[in-house]
């Protein structure tokens, strides 16, 4: 498909964006993207460093044994780009290597290296952001540092698993991130943050990686993997390893996620969902992480007043502060199950809130928890009591009967919910209407577990190894994406409401040309229509193990007759 005159247009954009990128946000080598991709005869290998007083900068290895030539050429068209910019070239010697250096005037308001060095050894082209760092790669060339990549605990945990699981395959792409030291590099690489437009606004934002870290998430110290291409019915198939050894402290210490047997689908999910997952979880547990990291982001504004603010709020349903009289941990929290369900869905005309979704948990003790949510909803201004099918649903109203008191999301983020209970599961979404229709369509015939494509994708789940996972998941990938496609078409990804869009709205915010430059220009793309043909169903499984997480996923080739029904309302 990418390969067709289909999507050339937008691939081809894709490559100038890519350029821009590592032109833009990097050394500015002035070469089209094209320069590059037809220069390596081998392998290829990018790496993002943070070296000890040093700003962190790109490396690329490129295997150009056969293709020196080309190599020299490409080198050349980088000499008259730079010096053209105004750089000031120099060669210097290390380890007997000639090594090019640019000095390349840094543009305002723009964090960068302001050097751009090559070289050619062993027929290996080493383009890299500073001379240090080609001093160093030098000084590693035969391999034997100690200290190297490969020699890292967490990268032979990650690489060792995959391995594990794949066998004598051969991956098309290797890869691995050390999750939060990468967090820091990008943050410290990125833009400014404008200044603060008027007193109210304190300039002020949620450090998400920092509250991560407080609450021992940067336990985890690998995440990496493995994918291949064209596995039998197979398309694509990746394997990870999230490494993460013990001990762990606080609320990673905490976060439990039980291996059991997930194969069967309640039959109230219903057959036009576009994704299913099913989750092993200890929900007591997660609560109280829940807790902890409202407490993380409530400090941004509060600082150390939010310790124990989670408490004191639910303390506070539970005696005469909010005259409720519900104690969420014993009434609802402790009366949950380990199963839980996560559906996905779209709504048209494809807008940036067309993406739906709901999380439902089992429940022991339906009757105990619809209980203590009348009590906490029944008399609430911002709640309306409806019923569908027989069953009660809490729709949040966004605000009070009298039409003033918005309530779009709290100030630390968090949007109101609709709650119901049905099925044994206690439903939960930010989305009224995809639970109305959940309950509507349960017990019509069309479950999802009868669909052909979620048969075979589960089959093959099996067949991967999915016995007793935490995870297992389904997707129409056709139907899963297509919102995401449509708004990437309509240049609107930035604008959704989806944790894509939010990275995308990242992307955007910490581009070097502004955030009126857009990521790619998606008019490019063409209908969807043309394109979802060539996407099969995919599914995912993940299995909790001692010292992390291993995940496996696919993409089916797409059989003839296409996926089975729509998940389009």
């Amino acid at each position: 498909m990418l390969n067709g005159e289909l999507m050339s247009p937008f691939i081809d954009e894709v490559y100038q964006r890519l350029q821009t990128v590592w032109l833009e946000g990097h050394q500015r080598l002035g070469i089209e993207w094209a320069d590059v991709r037809d220069v390596p005869t081998g392998q290829v290998a990018v790496g993002y460093v943070d070296e000890p007083d040093q700003r962190p900068a790109i490396v690329l290895w490129m295997d150009v044994k056969g293709n020196v030539k080309a190599a020299e050429d490409l080198l050349k068209k980088v000499q008259t780009n730079l010096i053209d910019q105004g750089a000031q070239r120099e060669e210097i010697e290390s380890k007997g290597v000639k090594i090019v250096v640019y000095t390349v005037p840094p543009r305002e308001g723009l964090r960068r290296n302001d050097k751009a060095v090559h070289f050619i050894k062993d027929d290996v082209l080493i383009v890299a952001g500073g001379v240090m760092l080609a001093e160093k790669l030098l000084d590693r060339w035969d391999g034997s540092a100690a200290d190297s990549l490969a020699a890292r605990e967490p990268f032979q945990a990650v690489m060792n698993r995959c391995s594990q699981a794949v066998g004598d395959a051969k991956p098309a792409v290797r890869w691995f991130v050390d999750p939060y030291p990468l967090a820091d590099a990008l943050e410290e690489t990125a833009p400014p943050k404008p200044a603060p437009t008027d007193e109210s606004d304190t300039g002020r934002q949620i450090d998400m990686v920092g509250a991560l870290r407080n609450q021992g998430f940067d336990a985890v110290t690998g995440v990496g993997g493995f994918v291949r291409l064209d596995e039998g019915p197979i398309d694509v198939l990746q394997n990870t390893f999230i490494y993460a050894p013990k001990p762990r402290e606080k609320s990673m210490g905490r976060l439990t996620l039980p291996n059991d047997k997930l194969a069967e689908l309640p039959d109230w999910v219903g057959g036009n969902v576009t994704s299913a997952n099913l989750i092993s979880i200890d929900a007591q547990a997660g609560f109280e992480i829940m807790g902890k990291m409202y407490e993380e982001l409530a400090s941004t504004e509060l600082g150390d007043d939010a310790v124990g603010l989670f408490d004191e709020i639910i303390e506070g349903f539970a005696d005469d502060t909010y005259g409720l009289g519900t104690d969420i941990r014993t009434e609802i929290v402790a009366k949950l199950g380990r199963h839980a369900v996560y559906l996905g869905d779209y709504t048209t005309p494809i807008t940036t809130e067309s993406d739906r979704s709901l999380i439902a948990i089992e429940t022991s003790d339906s009757d105990t928890v619809a209980r203590a949510l009348e009590k906490l909803f029944g008399e609430d201004p911002t709640y309306r009591k409806e019923v569908v099918v027989e069953t009660v649903v809490w729709h949040s109203l966004g605000k009070a009967a009298d039409g003033e008191t918005v309530v779009e999301e709290d100030d630390f983020g968090v949007p109101p919910l609709h709650f119901a209970v049905a099925h044994g599961y206690v439903f939960m979404s930010t989305n009224f209407e995809i639970i109305r229709d959940t309950l509507s369509n349960a017990g019509n015939g069309n479950r999802l577990s009868d669909a052909a494509d979620y048969q075979r994708v589960s089959k093959t789940l099996d067949e991967l190894g999915a016995t007793e996972t935490c995870f297992r998941g389904f997707a129409r990938s056709d139907e899963a994406n297509r919102v995401t496609y449509e708004l990437v078409k309509q240049n609107r990804l930035a604008d959704a409401q989806s944790l894509l869009g939010q990275l995308a709205k990242y992307l955007l915010e910490n581009n070097p040309n502004g955030a009126s430059d857009g990521i790619v220009d998606g008019t490019t793309l063409p209908e969807y229509d043309a394109v979802r043909e060539y996407v099969g169903p995919s599914g995912m499984f993940a299995v909790t193990e001692d010292d992390g997480w291993y995940v496996a996923g696919f993409i089916l080739k797409k059989e003839s007759g296409g996926n089975a029904a729509a998940g389009a309302k």
